[in-house]
C-alpha cells in the first residue's frame, strides 16, 4: 500500500479527539486521535497525560491559542498528500508559511515545519521585513528559519549593512548575533571581490602598457 492510501486508511478509521481552543471565545475541533499523536510528541504526551484533559468530557484544551492558528494545522492533518495542501494553504503567502512555522515551532510538529521551511526557501523577491519580527520573537533560539531570513535580508542589494538600528529591539532575540554571522560573510565576499576586480584592472592596465612600448618601438 502506498503511504498515501495507507494515510487515507488510517484518517478513515482513527478515533476521534475534541480540541478545545480559545478560552474567551471557545471552539471545539474533532481531529483523528492517533494521526494527532503521532504528528507530535508534545500532543501525544498530552493525550497519555490525563490531566490535560477536562474531566470527563475528555477534550484536549488549549486555552491561549486561536482559531486562525489551528486551522491550517488540521487540514494538514487531514491532508493526505503534503503538496495539495501546500498548493491550498501556503503557496504565494509567505506570511501563511511564517504562522505555521511558529505554530510547528510551538508544538513540535516537524513534518509540518519542513513544509513551511521549505515554501520559504522557494519564494523570491524582497523580503518582508514582518517575518524577521516573527521570526525572532516567536520562535525557539535554534528555529533554522532564523538564519534562512536573516542570509536572504543579508544578500538582497538594497539591504545597507551600516543601517540596523532599526532592528535594536530585536537585540535581546539573538537577532544582531546572526545578522553578525551572515554580515560578516557578506563584507568578506565583498572585500574579496573588490581585490578581484583591482587585480583585473591592474593586469588590464599592464597589457595596455606593454602594447603601447611595443608599438612605439
Amino acid at each position: 500500500m502506498d503511504p498515501i492510501t495507507a494515510k487515507t486508511e488510517v484518517l478513515r478509521y482513527d478515533e476521534l479527539l475534541s480540541i478545545g481552543i480559545n478560552e474567551a471565545d471557545p471552539i471545539t475541533f474533532r481531529v483523528p486521535k492517533s494521526t494527532f499523536a503521532s504528528v507530535s510528541l508534545v500532543f501525544r504526551r498530552m493525550i497519555e497525560n490525563k490531566t490535560y484533559l477536562e474531566g470527563s468530557t475528555g477534550i484536549v484544551k488549549f486555552p491561549e491559542d486561536d482559531e486562525d492558528a489551528w486551522r491550517p494545522f488540521l487540514a494538514w492533518l487531514t491532508t493526505p498528500y503534503d503538496e495539495d495542501f501546500c498548493t491550498d494553504m501556503i503557496c504565494q503567502d509567505t506570511t501563511k508559511a511564517m504562522e505555521l512555522i511558529v505554530f510547528a515551532d510551538k508544538y513540535n510538529v516537524q513534518g509540518l515545519h519542513q513544509i513551511a521551511i521549505r515554501h520559504l526557501e522557494n519564494t523570491f523577491g524582497t523580503l518582508d521585513h514582518s517575518l524577521l519580527e516573527m521570526a525572532f520573537t516567536r520562535t525557539s533560539l535554534n528555529n533554522p528559519v532564523r538564519d534562512l531570513l536573516v542570509k536572504r535580508l543579508v544578500e538582497d542589494r538594497s539591504f545597507d549593512l551600516d543601517e540596523c538600528n532599526k532592528w535594536d529591539h530585536l537585540s535581546c532575540t539573538g537577532f544582531h548575533h546572526t545578522l553578525q554571522k551572515y554580515t560578516l560573510v557578506r563584507r568578506e565576499s565583498i572585500y574579496a571581490c573588490r581585490k578581484r576586480r583591482k587585480s583585473q584592472l591592474g593586469a588590464r592596465q599592464q597589457y595596455r602598457r606593454r602594447g603601447m612600448v611595443n608599438a612605439s618601438s
